[in-house]
């Protein structure tokens, strides 16, 4: 490790991010803050070990994935070399690696279905299903049973990998990976690179990011001055905060990127005899919900969310009237959803309530494991808090400022003298 000879930093802990480090010297644009050397990443092709089993089982289990670039592949390796402790050659920096992390994937099913409903986190959900149904029915019965797998794998290897490869284990490492590791610019394979994911993540705080230095090296940059006393920001990029917290375990108070889930479809219902109402459901791609943002210079809808926003634009631009009225009963039903949550849990989530009722007994007697629910469910209503608000906003731009118009280049604007708040 290199680390540049004028900088002065001092390592610390945030409560609200994790890790961090804070400047004591005024760090110009452009400065290289530290080097890593490549040889540190821990990826799947640098593990000696596991490299032939992780590659076999991914092209069984998810034979569309590249085994450089695939997260399971990575996840996997990270169980297998964490499960050799002190023989693994990464071993110091895999022990450094926080094991209770608060990503979705991480939480109960009940408790994660009963926090996240009618959330823009909701969808991320499926996501979870779908990844513990691969989990249970390719991975495991690929190394249970399969013939192929086992011919070509030594029986001390598989052994070993039964043993410590569980839907715990695993679910862990994919948190690990999808919060700590960086897409490396020689091959775009997905590594975890130690020294370099020490630095926290805040949306719109961003002050470094990690650049190609030669063949052998990354390093990181000031990519603007950073002030003495300020933190480093290598943040993950323009996201909301829904997207936040199923992928990362965190929100941030206040979040220009934030959105909120509608239900476009069941408002539609209600408006028969509209044109809007009946293209919606004529038209195949119409998806039931969609993710809309701070009224104003953003986009009307999420970018995440193309697809589902096109035939809603359209429909806004051809017939504005009745698109909006039916977008201001969507935004009405999913406001008065925040609301009723917030009223029912907002002030005693700690003492009764959803982390008291979504945890079985056995769970209940483990004062950490209360502790977690409590510390979840906190989470899931600063989520919710910050969509009641989106939406108010955007409640009170529908009933104030009459009907929306949206340009084609896909942005919106109101009908009035003042124009977008």
């Amino acid at each position: 490790r290199r680390v540049w000879d004028k900088n002065n930093t001092t390592a610390l802990r945030d409560g609200a991010y994790g890790g961090a480090e804070k400047e004591r010297l005024q760090i110009e644009r452009g400065t290289v803050i530290f080097v890593v050397p490549l040889r540190c990443a821990l990826c799947t092709r640098a593990s000696e070990k596991f490299n032939e089993l992780v590659s076999r089982l991914t092209r069984l289990c998810f034979p569309r994935e590249k085994i450089n670039k695939s997260w399971p592949a990575l996840a996997l390796t990270l169980v297998l070399e964490r499960a050799l402790k002190t023989r693994s050659r990464w071993s110091t920096y895999i022990g450094a690696l926080p094991y209770d992390l608060d990503a979705v994937i991480m939480w109960h099913r009940k408790q994660s279905h009963a926090l996240l409903v009618h959330t823009a986190a909701h969808d991320f959900l499926f996501q979870t299903d779908r990844m513990r149904s691969s989990f249970h029915s390719k991975i495991l019965l690929a190394l249970e049973r399969d013939e192929a797998l086992r011919r070509q794998t030594s029986p001390n290897l598989l052994a070993f990998a039964l043993k410590h490869i569980s839907w715990q284990t695993f679910r862990w490492a994919l948190a690990i990976v999808g919060a700590y590791s960086f897409t490396l610019p020689s091959d775009e394979s997905c590594a975890l690179l130690p020294f370099a994911d020490m630095l926290n993540a805040r949306t719109g705080y961003n002050n470094a990011r990690l650049f190609a230095a030669g063949h052998h090296f990354m390093k990181m940059e000031a990519i603007r001055t950073i002030p003495a006393g300020d933190q480093i920001y290598n943040t993950y990029g323009q996201l909301s905060n829904a997207e936040l917290l199923c992928r990362y375990g965190y929100v941030d108070i206040p979040n220009p990127y934030s959105s909120a889930l509608v239900n476009i479809k069941r408002s539609a219902a209600g408006f028969p005899r509209s044109y809007a109402a009946k293209t919606l459901a004529r038209v195949r791609l119409a998806y039931r919900r969609c993710a809309i943002q701070h009224p104003g210079k953003l986009p009307l809808f999420s970018p995440q969310n193309r697809k589902r926003s096109a035939i809603v634009r359209w429909l806004l631009a051809r017939n504005p009237h009745e698109s909006s009225s039916i977008l201001a009963h969507a935004i009405e039903t999913a406001l008065s959803s925040h609301q009723r949550f917030l009223r029912t849990n907002g002030d005693g989530f700690d003492r009764s309530g959803i982390t008291q009722s979504r945890i079985s007994p056995r769970h209940r007697r483990h004062e950490h494991e209360q502790h977690r629910s409590e510390r979840r469910a906190a989470l899931a209503i600063q989520l919710r808090a910050g969509e009641a608000s989106l939406l108010e906003a955007w409640h009170r731009v529908l009933a104030e400022r009459g009907k929306c118009r949206v340009s084609s280049r896909g942005e919106e604007s109101l009908d009035h003298k003042g124009g977008a708040p």
